[in-house]
C-alpha cells in the first residue's frame, strides 16, 4: 500500500532526526516554536498513530484520547522505539475498512461521529506529521543549525513534485 510506504519514509526521517539530535537538543523548549521542543512535536505525531493503531479493530477512532506521554517527549531513543512499533502496526494492517472519528471540535464536552476509512486516516496522519515535520524543521533551522536535515524534512508530497517539475521545465 502507498501510504504505508509514504509514511515509512517520512518517520524513517524523523528517525534520523532523533539519531542526530543530543537528548537536550529535543527536550528545549524553543522561542521560535511557541516554548514547544522538538519532543513534544514528536509525541503528538506519534499518538495520533497510536490512536489509529490501538482504535481500528474496534471502528470507532479517537484521537482526543491520547495518553499524552511525557517519555516520549523526553526520551529520544523511547521515541524512536515508538516508530518502530508504529511501522510495525502499519505493516499489519487490513485493508481498507470503514471507520467512525469522535469529533469534538467545540468548548462542549459533547462529540459527534465522523466516518471516515482507514486509508483517509492514515493519509490524515502521514499529513499531520508531515505539517508537525515542517515545524520541527523551522525550529531545528533555528536552533540547532549544525543538525543537517535531508532537503524534503517537512515538506509535502505535492511540494516534492512542483518542484520536481519546475526544475524540469527549465
Amino acid at each position: 500500500m502507498k501510504l504505508i510506504t509514504s509514511t515509512t519514509f517520512t518517520l524513517s526521517q524523523l528517525v534520523d532526526l532523533l539519531t542526530a539530535l543530543e537528548n537536550n537538543m529535543y527536550t528545549q523548549p524553543i522561542a521560535i516554536g511557541s516554548g514547544s521542543s522538538i519532543g513534544m512535536h514528536v509525541r503528538h505525531i506519534l499518538e495520533l498513530y497510536q490512536c489509529l493503531l490501538r482504535d481500528y479493530t474496534a471502528g470507532t477512532v479517537n484521537y482526543d484520547n491520547r495518553a499524552r506521554n511525557t517519555v516520549i517527549e523526553n526520551n529520544r531513543a523511547y521515541a524512536t522505539t515508538v516508530v518502530e512499533d508504529i511501522l510495525e502496526g502499519l505493516n499489519a494492517l487490513p485493508c481498507d475498512k470503514t471507520l467512525c472519528i469522535v469529533e469534538n471540535q467545540s468548548e462542549h464536552e459533547e462529540a459527534d461521529l465522523v466516518m471516515s476509512t482507514l486509508n483517509r486516516e492514515l493519509l490524515y496522519n502521514l499529513e499531520h506529521c508531515i505539517h508537525h515535520m515542517a515545524i520541527i524543521a523551522i525550529c531545528v533551522r533555528a536552533e540547532f543549525p549544525q543538525i543537517e536535515l535531508c532537503p524534503n524534512f517537512g515538506k509535502a508530497y505535492s511540494t516534492i513534485r512542483y518542484e520536481k517539475s519546475k526544475v524540469c521545465v527549465q
